[in-house]
């Protein structure tokens, strides 16, 4: 039984990194002619380097050894951390359906083996929830918030971690939230017009978007690029250039811009997002899409906070 409720878990999070590529690319992607590629210069925008120079890391890469992670970090996060509550969130994400599974099990190896043995499943499936494993089994007997003070219910929440960061004002956890909102509005949206829920959406999408945050951009893009959400069918994809230019991995090593053909090995090799972004809305748009991308740029390095509004606006009412 618990068995297959790992599984369940794992085979969710394939199928929603499958699902996020294929919505993407259906989102985007049309058949266009590939875009010319911007010069070295071109992609070395000044604002990129000026905020790399800021000594601020935006990656939100979750640990390998993510018990330890979450040991150190803790007392941080509790301190006004937002990125560092934001990847503990993720990593209890990852590790607690684990700690589930084999928490009891006197030896979780020889439990994973005999589970898995008989599972028609690609290999890579097999390594990358044995890789979790691996990652998570300080989780399995130990306590990573001890020490911590006493709080209701413990530390061992996903929504106690995801609700500090946003609460300290993490750009991506931020995002995350608008995310979560624009689910509700569009699911809730049935003639009767969620305002308050756009409002919201807003401010919390234009705090993002000032920080200069890339992958909260790239995040921000995302949402845009949905018909329903976005103003302009070019926000999303400038605003994702935007991001790519400072600093965001937009290899097709990424898996979140590239989903489960990262951890198959699958992925067309040397392709970027700017690529599908381009492949997408053809050479012309793409050109567009660039200029208005160096446009945010320029107003995140000025903190022009009413430049960057007007690339990420919202529909004022949503389309269902």
């Amino acid at each position: 039984m618990k068995a297959r409720v790992l599984f369940i878990a794992i085979a969710a999070i394939v199928a929603a990194l499958w699902l996020h590529h294929s919505v993407t690319r259906l989102n985007e992607v049309a058949t266009a002619p590939k875009k010319a590629q911007p010069s070295q210069e071109q992609w070395r925008a000044p604002s990129a380097q000026k905020l790399g120079q800021s000594g601020v890391s935006f990656t939100t890469d979750q640990p390998k050894d993510a018990f330890a992670f979450v040991a150190r970090s803790a007392s941080k996060a509790l301190g006004g951390d937002g990125k560092a509550a934001y990847q503990i969130a993720a990593a209890l994400g990852k590790c607690l359906p684990i700690k589930a599974v084999y928490g009891s099990e006197p030896d979780p190896q020889a439990a994973f083996s005999k589970e898995w043995a008989n599972r028609v499943v690609p290999e890579w499936v097999v390594n990358r929830a044995r890789a979790a494993l691996a990652d998570c089994t300080g989780f399995l007997n130990g306590d990573a918030f001890s020490g911590l003070p006493d709080r209701p219910g413990g530390y061992q929440s996903i929504k106690f971690w995801n609700d500090l960061a946003y609460q300290e004002k993490n750009p991506v956890a931020m995002v995350a939230h608008a995310a979560a909102t624009a689910q509700t509005v569009l699911i809730n949206a049935r003639g009767n017009e969620d305002q308050s829920g756009i409002d919201s959406m807003q401010t919390d999408i234009n705090a993002a978007a000032l920080s200069g945050d890339p992958e909260a951009l790239y995040r921000i893009g995302q949402l845009l690029a949905d018909g329903r959400i976005g103003v302009d069918a070019l926000e999303g994809p400038a605003v994702m250039i935007a991001a790519c230019n400072l600093g965001y991995d937009c290899s097709s090593s990424n898996e979140r811009v590239f989903g489960a053909c990262v951890a198959a090995g699958t992925c067309q090799q040397g392709e970027t997002y700017e690529d599908v972004i381009g492949n997408g809305i053809g050479a012309n748009r793409y050109a567009q899409a660039y200029e208005k991308a160096q446009e945010l740029q320029t107003a995140i390095e000025q903190q022009s906070t009413s430049t960057i509004q007007t690339f990420v606006q919202l529909r004022a009412k949503t389309v269902n």
